[in-house]
């Protein structure tokens, strides 16, 4: 059941953006869509083998925070 409606956001999401342009108050270009629902993340990837290399930071982009819930996850706040 959640896959259906995880499919059927995604769906209207990809239909719907293109429709979704608009100009700010100051001119800028934006995308409803984008403005509602994107998510940045700052990702930091570290070596557990190797101590002395620096971390990887980078930032990833998305329409949905996803959360597994599972024998040792047990709500939302300890997934995320």
């Amino acid at each position: 059941m959640q896959q259906d409606a995880e499919e059927c956001c995604a769906g209207l999401f990809s239909q719907m953006e293109p429709y979704m342009n608009f100009k700010d108050k100051d001119g800028v270009e934006k995308n409803l869509i984008d403005d509602l629902f994107r998510i940045d993340m700052e990702v930091k990837i570290t070596c557990e083998e190797n101590a002395e290399e620096p971390p990887i930071v980078k930032i990833e982009t998305d329409r949905k925070l996803r959360c597994t819930i599972d024998n040792e996850i047990n709500t939302i706040q300890e997934g995320i």
